[in-house]
């Protein structure tokens, strides 16, 4: 008996592992389910942001969001990347209520995402870039709008008003290099029987954000378009991670024509601009050092030129050529100013006839 037990014995000890050999085998099968999960993961991540997102998000804007606006709407091509959390969509159109006239448009979207966004629960976005945004505006009568129905349906008051959680806090955000690109904008001033347009719109800012969160900054702030054929270009330099964020903007207005754009003052002029353009050369410097209030300075040069104005009853009340004005500078925030130089020209006629642009 005791020797069949030590042939038995003998037999288990043939057939089992060695002790070494068992856990290198465990950790080999852990390695393999691990590697099984990653692939699922990455076909799944595959499947669903490059083939399953992009009809998704078209059947949201063309469905729901006409729905919401009461307007058509279309969409070119919509691509995800989720590798690089990207999404990119091309011709994009709204058009206006009841026609097939454009109202909103675009060429391409590209949002650019952050992994950030993820463990913040907020939006951080490395690059938001919009390539020839189109929008028409139509003023009638009774100052209302062709996009006044959207605005009274966003804004009207709910039936019953969810209460605000007690805590409730902001939503934070980090939007870094923003670009809009080629823009146009056409204004259908109905009532006044006149009309503006806006080409040739660029845009750039470095940053919006209300998170401590300093990506990398790429886009200089500039603003520049051609407003009613009048160029307008704004040039600034921006240190966005010092310690007083302070940005700095050179504003520049050439033949500006005054008397078109009074017209759109919220209330009635006790007076009739018959003529006036301004040119102007400015520096605009903004800070705000963290625990301290902004400030906002304003220094450079302007030029009001060929100046008419008359009564209501159409008697003249003041005319002269040119008068410019060299700013040391203003504080505006502290209402302090500070002229360096004033030069005051009414020798001869008006040269020119004022001129709608």
């Amino acid at each position: 008996m005791a020797l069949l037990n030590r042939i038995f014995a003998r037999r288990r000890e043939s057939y089992s592992l060695p002790p070494a050999i068992a856990p290198v085998s465990g950790k080999r099968r852990l390695w393999k389910r691990i590697g099984i999960g990653v692939a699922v993961f990455f076909v799944l991540l595959i499947l669903g942001g490059f083939f399953a997102a992009p009809p998704i998000i078209k059947s949201i804007l063309v469905n729901k969001v006409s729905e919401q606006l009461g307007r058509q709407v279309s969409v070119g091509a919509i691509r995800v990347n989720p590798f690089v959390l990207t999404v990119e969509i091309d011709d994009f159109l709204i058009k206006e209520k009841g026609s097939s006239a454009r109202f909103v448009a675009f060429d391409r979207l590209r949002v650019d995402a952050q992994i950030e966004s993820v463990y913040r629960r907020a939006p951080v976005l490395r690059e938001i870039s919009l390539t020839n945004p189109y929008v028409n505006i139509v003023r009638i009568e009774g100052q209302r709008y062709n996009f006044s129905d959207i605005v009274d349906k966003f804004t009207a008051p709910p039936a019953k008003p969810e209460p605000k959680p007690a805590n409730a806090e902001p939503a934070t955000f980090s939007l870094n290099n923003i670009q809009l690109i080629g823009g146009s904008v056409d204004f259908d001033d109905r009532p006044q029987k006149t009309k503006h347009q806006i080409r040739d719109m660029r845009l750039a800012i470095p940053f919006l954000s209300n998170l401590p969160y300093y990506g990398e900054i790429f886009v200089q702030p500039a603003f520049s378009a051609k407003a009613n054929g009048t160029p307008i270009e704004l040039k600034a330099s921006t240190k966005p991670f010092g310690k007083a964020r302070e940005t700095s903007v050179d504003l520049v207005l050439t033949n500006l024509n005054v008397p078109f754009y009074l017209e759109y003052v919220p209330f009635k002029l006790q007076y009739q601009p018959v003529s006036a353009f301004l040119d102007a050369n400015l520096d605009l410097t903004f800070a705000q050092p963290l625990g301290m209030k902004p400030s906002l300075f304003v220094s450079g040069t302007t030029a009001l030129r060929d100046l008419k104005l008359r009564e209501l009853s159409g008697d003249p009340l003041l005319s002269f050529k040119r008068l410019d004005v060299a700013i040391e500078r203003i504080d505006v925030f502290a209402t302090k100013v500070a002229i360096r130089q004033i030069k005051f020209d009414e020798s001869s006629p008006p040269s020119r006839r004022a001129e709608r642009s």
